[in-house]
């Protein structure tokens, strides 16, 4: 694993020292990326760096348009997937600063990461690895061809997840800058899950190839989940 990230809003730190101590705790080094703060992002800045909201989309989920913090959480993340593509790591981390560690983290994961890892020398492919989610589609999901792992059906959040280069990559060059929605909406559409068609319209090259561990592996710290769709 190349890099461990962890975004952090600078207005939490609080929760930075909690996830700080509970990777000291697991054994985990992780370097923090400072988050983009929505509330400091003009219109002219909006403007100079090329960046459009998708129209009057709503939010699948809560029905609402796009807020202007989860306009600097989206670019919190991209900010990364630069980061991984710019340096070409392999595999990185990403964790947002509310995350909840399963018992063993650390153990559970690296025994994922083995079987992963052999599924990919073997010539398997994989871009994108929820380790933590909220499911919206109340089916079972398809078992991957690796253990502990399945392809990812509708989800939200983006509080953890695995990324390698191909799939920052894919996630860039579908341009969600000129079109932008929120982060845990945009993940779904490329790997074609995302329920809204009017979405998925604005993302025609739709190839990202998301597994999820299962179990679980993270949760949020501060919110519930809520009843699937």
């Amino acid at each position: 694993m190349n890099e461990i990230y962890i975004i952090n809003s600078k207005r939490r730190p609080q929760r930075l020292n909690r996830m700080m101590k509970a990777l000291n705790l697991l054994g985990v080094d992780a370097k923090v990326s400072p988050a983009v703060d929505g509330r400091e992002l003009s219109k002219d800045y909006l403007i100079e760096n090329n960046i459009a909201l998708m129209g009057d989309c709503l939010d699948s989920d809560a029905k609402m348009p796009m807020k202007i913090g989860e306009v600097g959480c989206f670019l919190s993340h991209y900010q990364i997937w630069q980061e991984v593509v710019e340096r070409n790591y392999s595999r990185v981390i990403i964790f947002e600063h509310d995350v909840r560690f399963e018992r063993e983290f650390r153990t559970k994961w690296m025994k994922h990461l083995e079987h992963l890892e052999g599924y990919i020398s073997s010539g398997g492919k994989v871009d994108f690895v929820y380790l933590g989610r909220m499911v919206l589609v109340n089916r079972t999901e398809e078992k991957a061809p690796v253990e502990g792992f399945v392809f990812s059906e509708y989800s939200y959040w983006g509080i953890g997840y695995m990324l390698t280069p191909t799939g920052a990559q894919k996630l860039i060059d579908a341009l969600p800058l000129q079109k932008m929605i929120a982060v845990d909406e945009y993940i779904p559409i490329l790997y074609r899950k995302n329920l809204v068609k009017e979405l998925s319209e604005h993302s025609p090259n739709r190839t990202l190839i998301a597994f999820s561990s299962e179990p679980l592996l993270i949760h949020s710290a501060y919110f519930l989940v809520v009843p699937t769709i």
